[in-house]
């Protein structure tokens, strides 16, 4: 099982730094054409909007596995590690009931408007709209191993980029250093 969390882990990584990258360089090009040139394309920035939704919806599956989604850290603090363990797996039931839904939905939305024509590359839209339900099912297989985590032994993920966090003292604490105070267990 940690083989293959690992082994989605660091796909999901690997596709959403590219995409991170491919936008970038998208970025930077239309502006410079747009700016210096006064020549805009139309299917690279409806393709650069598309990459950007992607990496949103892919990131934010990645962001539950890595534990990098808002949450409000009070109660769960205040609590001992029986109380945060209670707390963590509510969120993440959360979570879950909130990705079922969004999937479903997102199934209806496809099935209604799929078959339109994106304006600008003309491709249909379904192709395009299939991230919301495989990022809504990374979601909860990620939120269920949050719980399983608790109740069997399943490997922190590895980050591909260097954690910074704030530490008790409200100041930030490197990457070297997050694991000894504790910060982000």
């Amino acid at each position: 099982m940690n083989k293959f969390i690992k082994t989605l882990d660091r796909i999901l990584s690997v596709f959403c730094f590219s995409m991170m990258g491919i936008m970038t360089v998208g970025i930077i090009m239309s502006v410079f054409l747009r700016y210096v040139f006064n020549i805009t394309f139309v299917k690279a920035e409806e393709a650069i909007t598309m990459v950007f939704v992607a990496t949103t919806f892919f990131g934010a599956a990645l962001g539950i596995r890595e534990y990098d989604h808002i949450n409000i850290a009070y109660f769960r603090d205040k609590g001992g590690p029986r109380v945060r363990r209670y707390i963590d797996v509510f969120v993440n039931v959360i979570i879950i009931f909130v990705m079922i839904f969004l999937f479903k939905n997102s199934l209806i939305w496809i099935d209604k408007v799929g078959d339109v024509r994106s304006p600008g590359m003309q491709v249909p839209t379904k192709y395009l709209y299939v991230m919301v339900p495989i990022s809504s099912v990374l979601s909860i297989f990620y939120a269920l191993v949050n719980i399983l985590k608790d109740f069997m032994h399943i490997d922190k993920p590895e980050y591909g980029y260097e954690r910074v966090a704030f530490g008790d003292d409200g100041i930030f604490v490197e990457d070297n250093e997050i694991k000894d105070q504790g910060v982000l267990s």
